[in-house]
């Protein structure tokens, strides 16, 4: 079986851990176990998984990370410069980062291309996360307006009010969302907006007629989100050109941690509070 969470485990070296990604789908001969330091980026991340496992790739094959959350049926790809160790350090029990091919990216870059890339508008399927005992919601037509400030929704497309606003940059975009809402089509986001000061995250879900539309939306969100780039413009700059380094603790090879939480802490501080001890015994 495919380890249920992908635990860090602490080097020698200050800000750096040991982490478990996949490669493709969340399978046990499809996990990895590499050094993420702190300043290590998706696409470098994405390097190193390729370069360990020896894949040849080509110029667009557009190999990147996504995170994934099984319990909410959804995954969102990593932009190429967000840093991915405090996506690794945040990850529930459910949750997992795998890298593999970007296969709406050729589609969504040929739409920014031919399009204007910071805007976006038009009618969405929405639905509002429900509280327990306020019902169950459902889903309703809504206009959205997308800028490269606000994400806006209107009950009506004449209306000259918006009735919710929320600042772009603020929002995680994941596709996908859970069948037990019952989505009236397949091509849906799934919304995270955390509050800053209360520091509580609304969660809301958006669906789309088609797969192009759905991938017009993301494109545009990813788009005003990086400052008008979604992917690197350098293609060798997607290919690793480095050995990644090893997975060891001295002279130690470093795996995974197993086990629930109690467990593992319990590991992690006998490994790190005798590193002399357990190198002369190597």
């Amino acid at each position: 079986m495919a380890t249920p969470h992908p635990p860090c485990v602490p080097t020698q070296n200050a800000g750096d851990f040991i982490c478990t990604v996949y490669l493709e789908e969340k399978k046990a001969d499809c996990e990895l176990s590499l050094k993420v330091p702190a300043t290590m980026t998706a696409q470098e991340l994405t390097n190193d998984v390729l370069y360990l496992r020896k894949l040849v790739t080509k110029e667009r094959d557009n190999w990147c990370c996504f995170e994934v959350i099984d319990k909410e049926e959804m995954e969102r790809p990593l932009h190429h410069t967000e840093k991915v160790l405090p996506i690794l350090h945040a990850l529930a029990t459910d949750s997992y980062v795998v890298v593999k091919r970007n296969t709406a990216l050729d589609s969504m870059l040929m739409y920014l291309g031919s399009k204007v890339a910071d805007q976006k508008h038009g009618m969405v399927k929405f639905r509002e996360e429900r509280k327990l005992g306020l019902g169950t919601g459902s889903f309703s037509d809504r206009y959205f307006m997308l800028t490269d400030q606000t994400l806006r929704l209107f009950k009506e497309v004449r209306s000259n009010k918006p009735d919710k606003e929320w600042p772009v940059k603020s929002l995680k975009i994941y596709l996908g969302v859970k069948r037990k809402l019952k989505p009236p089509t397949c091509w849906g986001f799934t919304v995270i907006y955390e509050t800053k000061e209360r520091h509580e995250k609304q969660h809301w879900y958006m669906c789309c007629d088609t797969q192009m539309e759905q991938r017009e939306w993301f494109a545009t969100f990813l788009y005003v989100q990086n400052d008008g780039t979604i992917w690197p413009s350098d293609a060798s700059c997607c290919r690793s050109s480095h050995k990644p380094s090893e997975s060891r603790f001295g002279n130690v090879s470093l795996i995974p941690l197993r086990g629930n939480a109690n467990e593992m802490r319990n590991s992690v501080a006998a490994f790190t509070a005798a590193p002399v001890s357990i190198s002369k015994k190597v």
